[in-house]
């Protein structure tokens, strides 16, 4: 017996879909020859959220994630307001930019790094606050939250910092 051709195109569109979700793009290289020779990924720390400039380079419109060597780096967040959806469910619409957020972050090898800022609600009414977090996740499926500096001179000393200090 023969399938009837809805019933084939459902069952491929419901493969293709499985097959994607939970899938990350593939990280973009930001260490020097990654075009001539991406490292392993226990070589690599990963570097994840809405990044603006990492080490002085712009990389708001490469979206991300991103592949670094282990070691200090200073990582700038974008200044968009982030679109997690109070504006549709609470009548709220937020317009301009948030403040400037330049955190010195120390990243080992291995490592995958999340950075957000979030407008959280705040007590009753509309009011929100701005959150930031940072968490690092091992290999071996520790995860810890962070805290970096937002310190200037923590930035300074991380720019001076060798590319491998964290190892």
């Amino acid at each position: 017996m023969t399938e009837p051709p809805l019933l084939r195109f459902l069952f491929l569109a419901g493969t293709l879909t499985l097959g994607c979700l939970g899938s990350e793009p593939p990280a973009i290289a930001l260490y020097p020859n990654a075009a001539v020779a991406r490292l392993p990924p226990d070589q690599v720390s990963t570097l994840n959220g809405t990044i603006a400039r990492v080490d002085d380079r712009d990389v708001a419109e490469l979206g991300g994630p991103f592949e670094l060597l282990p070691g200090c780096h200073v990582v700038e967040l974008t200044r968009q307001i982030p679109n997690n959806g109070l504006g549709l469910s609470r009548g709220i619409y937020g317009t301009g930019q948030l403040p400037v957020a330049i955190v010195a972050l120390p990243m080992k090898a291995g490592a995958r790094y999340v950075l957000r800022r979030e407008l959280v609600p705040a007590g009753t009414g509309m009011g929100r606050r701005l959150v930031f977090s940072a968490r690092e996740e091992l290999p071996g499926g520790a995860e810890t939250d962070l805290h970096p500096s937002f310190a200037w001179h923590d930035v300074v000393d991380c720019r001076a910092a060798p590319a491998a200090a964290t190892r």
